[in-house]
């Protein structure tokens, strides 16, 4: 047991998810409050409200930052009710991502869970549009969105949770079908486990 108290001296409390990387920081969703970061090399911890890292929310309402992934280059994911944000620790700044609509990508809405593939590219699994694709070509950003219609296997445009298999390239992601086996260098759903193959319900959450 770890009694952690943040920046302002308030206990850590209401805590989930939990990613980390490789130089000692912790990341942790705290429920409807942001998340902390605990630097474990010096015992301290911060707490960042979504405002925080977002200059650009004035709301001050919605606060659920949930910690979902430390990419190769070292920067945490975070999933929101309104697309990802991509955190960089040093810094203490993030860039919001999926907000805006352009030809072909919708904006994200509430997304879940994030992965990593093998040629670094990032999976983000939404509510309600599916998966998106996002990946740097050079100075460009590139986002892309995949759902039902996409021609991809996708049997449905809700998406809970998405990991990396690390025995191979593929990516696994639950939803309210079954379980998926999905391939991002292909883009192709290659299995989906359901009831019929010895699961209890078909929801693969």
């Amino acid at each position: 047991l770890y009694p952690l108290t943040d920046q302002n001296g308030k206990q850590v409390t209401n805590t989930g998810r939990i990613v980390y990387d490789t130089k000692g920081n912790i990341f942790i969703y705290a429920y409807e409050n942001g998340f902390y970061v605990w630097e474990y090399y010096n015992k301290k911890v911060r707490h960042y409200n979504k405002w925080d890292i977002d200059p650009s929310d004035t709301s001050i309402k919605d606060n659920y930052l949930a910690p979902s992934l430390v990419d190769r280059n070292g920067f945490c994911w975070l999933t929101s009710s309104n697309g990802v944000y991509r955190f960089d620790v040093q810094a203490q700044k993030a860039i919001h991502i999926g907000t805006s609509e352009s030809p072909g990508v919708p904006m994200m809405g509430k997304t879940q869970y994030v992965a990593e593939d093998v040629q670094g590219h990032i999976w983000i699994a939404t509510d309600a549009n599916g998966l998106y694709e996002w990946y740097r070509e050079g100075d460009r950003e590139v986002l892309r969105n995949y759902n039902r219609y996409s021609g991809i296997g996708l049997p449905v445009d809700y998406c809970w949770k998405i990991k990396a298999d690390p025995r191979d390239s593929m990516l696994w992601i639950s939803n309210t079908v079954g379980l998926l086996r999905f391939d991002p260098v292909a883009k192709r759903v290659v299995s989906i486990f359901s009831k019929q193959n010895g699961f209890n319900v078909d929801d693969g959450g």
